[in-house]
């Protein structure tokens, strides 16, 4: 609840500010309060008090910074609220774009990588065709594609997956 999250925000700016040492506190998938609340998917009512609760906190001086991330462009006024992102409200707002062919391949690599196993083998990847194929995917796509390939590679039978480029 609204309420909760203040609560818990002014405990931890209490424990910081007792130890006199700072803290980051990072809200992944911000678009709650980000987002007009009328194309928000949590109730207008939720999402404005959330968003209230969010701001007041964000405004008082303390050693507590806050780090939100989010998908949406807060630049796009159809996707992030122009009262909420205007005028330095939220500070600086950084903006990163897609992969290129490098990052993706990097990507690939990397959650590959963290999905090998003795159950879960990956042979014959061109990582390279991937990366140019997946031209304009988040790391989130990534991750999904390799998912799915995952559970297209399954066998019930032996309990493990086989993965290959097609």
């Amino acid at each position: 609840s609204a309420h909760r999250i203040g609560e818990r925000l002014r405990e931890i700016k209490t424990q910081s500010s007792e130890k006199g040492k700072p803290v980051i506190i990072q809200i992944d998938e911000a678009d709650t309060i980000l987002r007009p609340v009328d194309n928000s998917p949590v109730s207008g009512r939720d999402a404005s008090e959330i968003r209230a609760v969010l701001l007041r906190e964000f405004q008082e001086p303390s050693n507590v910074f806050y780090i939100l991330t989010t998908n949406l462009d807060p630049r796009d006024p159809r996707q992030a609220d122009p009262a909420i992102v205007r005028n330095q409200r939220l500070g600086y707002l950084l903006g990163f774009g897609l992969p290129t062919q490098e990052g993706r391949s990097e990507i690939f690599d990397k959650e590959i990588k963290k999905r090998a196993g003795e159950d879960l083998k990956w042979e014959g990847v061109d990582l390279e065709s991937l990366a140019v194929s997946s031209d304009g995917f988040s790391p989130a796509d990534i991750q999904e594609v390799l998912s799915v390939a995952v559970g297209e590679g399954y066998n019930p039978e032996t309990g493990a997956a086989f993965v290959n480029q097609q």
